[in-house]
């Protein structure tokens, strides 16, 4: 199996290269949503350390941040 290649069948009305290139546009297609997924889990961890930093700061007891009281 090392070496080989594989493609999408071609169905009765493409050619092997037509359904070589629909798969490289999957390929693409899905590779472009998991850079997306990356942004946002970026997106969301620096908005769950902007919470938290928030919340540390805050002194319970004042009902104000703790930082010079």
């Amino acid at each position: 199996m090392l070496g080989e290649s594989f493609y999408l069948c071609p169905t009765e009305n493409e050619s092997i290269l037509v359904a070589q290139e629909s798969l490289r546009a999957l390929v693409y297609v899905t590779l472009e949503e998991v850079y997306k997924s990356k942004k946002l889990l970026h997106f969301l961890r620096d908005k769950i350390c902007e919470i938290k930093k928030d919340l540390y700061l805050c002194n319970p007891n004042t009902g104000s941040a703790g930082v010079g009281d």
